[in-house]
């Protein structure tokens, strides 16, 4: 575990200690702010931290519910005692996940999804899995290239599960990602007049990865096509990937976005996975 999810009461500084002094905290002698300060460094120290270790560290634990017992405070390489925030690290962890997905929309049911979870066993599945890897792990370089990831599969192949995947590690490396079905892009889209609708695809078009799921052959119409192109086009021209999840082939997917989004969809290097399989739904 690393250290950043402790709390280190080892290490003792005036800004730690003003609330208690600005809230009248005495020490039992004098109301001098020194003698505060030495009394609440000696509540510390006789808490085990550094300074009263010889008579020997005691780990505690908590129970929860769902994961069972959990350590409260574990012995740093420095001797000093190190307490967990409040609460089930596994539960802390799931939460802050659920929170990550919900600031770029998507579902929680996606909450377990990541690379390691992907259950791989053909060959086929092992290279679209380390290819995804790879455009996560690499990210940096193919947004300068504006480079595009289209996922095509029938449903239940893994999209999903490996778009949020990338999602994660991106999100966790500090880039914006927001997922958006394709429906939801258009009745948004249409909803929003002239001027709105400008300042709206402006922001999109600055998001570092915009996944596009469920772009299917119900969108069809060249009203559709329009809109799909200009968010297309904007994302290009500001070198910004997209990645698009479908069930099309490159005949249908162009009839549904037109063949100069599609293009544009497939320079500076895109890359296309092909989920050729049957549905893992229950395997995933």
């Amino acid at each position: 575990m690393q250290s950043s999810q402790f709390k280190n009461y080892a290490t003792v500084s005036l800004a730690d200690f003003a609330p208690q002094v600005a809230y009248g905290v005495k020490s039992p002698s004098s109301g001098g702010v020194g003698e505060t300060l030495d009394a609440l460094i000696d509540a510390v120290i006789a808490r085990g931290e550094p300074g009263n270790n010889d008579e020997g560290f005691t780990q505690r634990f908590e129970h929860c519910d769902e994961h069972g017992e959990y350590p409260v405070n574990m012995m740093g390489e420095d001797g000093g005692v190190r307490w967990y925030p409040d609460g089930c690290p596994h539960c802390r962890n799931r939460l802050a996940t659920i929170g990550a997905l919900g600031e770029m929309n998507i579902p929680r049911r996606f909450v377990e999804c990541s690379f390691d979870s992907y259950r791989a066993s053909t060959e086929d599945q092992k290279k679209v899995l380390e290819k995804a890897r790879d455009y996560a792990e690499n990210f940096n370089r193919y947004l300068d290239a504006g480079a595009c990831l289209i996922m095509r599969g029938n449903p239940g192949t893994g999209k999903n599960h490996l778009a949020t995947a990338i999602a994660k590690k991106l999100h966790s490396s500090r880039y914006s990602v927001v997922r958006v079905k394709a429906s939801e892009y258009l009745d948004e889209y249409w909803a929003r007049g002239f001027a709105d609708r400008q300042g709206w695809l402006k922001k999109l078009s600055r998001v570092d990865l915009l996944i596009i799921d469920e772009l299917g052959r119900s969108s069809e119409s060249k009203a559709a096509i329009d809109a799909f192109f200009r968010i297309f086009d904007l994302r290009w021209e500001e070198c910004k990937p997209t990645a698009v999840l479908t069930n099309l082939v490159t005949d249908d997917m162009k009839m549904v976005i037109g063949d100069a989004a599609y293009d544009r969809l497939r320079q500076g290097g895109g890359m296309l996975l092909n989920f050729d399989w049957g549905s893992l739904r229950g395997e995933l």
